[in-house]
């Protein structure tokens, strides 16, 4: 009777070790997916407000030239939006 709880003691110490590593490996690779996903929104915001300059520059119809307008402003406070999360995230080579 002692030898079979020695090894159920075995096997409950295996499976903590053998989850501890697998929540740390996977947590890691998480906020790894994450910042990397973070950083693509963060290229697309800024090429969305690039865009958004260009069309300006072209468009001549006042209602147009709002829609512009909005567009620069919505493309920028995303992009400010998405850098502050990269700043809370402790991301480094973002800026």
């Amino acid at each position: 009777m002692n030898k079979k709880n020695d090894i159920t003691k075995k096997n409950v110490s295996h499976h903590h070790i053998f989850k501890t590593f697998y929540l740390k490996v996977f947590k890691v690779a998480d906020k790894k997916t994450e910042e990397a996903q973070l950083l693509c929104d963060i290229k697309s915001a800024l090429r969305e407000w690039k865009n958004a300059e260009n069309i300006f520059q072209f468009v001549t119809s006042p209602d147009l030239i709002d829609h512009a307008i909005y567009r620069i402003e919505a493309a920028k406070l995303r992009y400010i939006h998405l850098i502050k999360l990269a700043k809370k995230m402790n991301m480094k080579g973002i800026l």
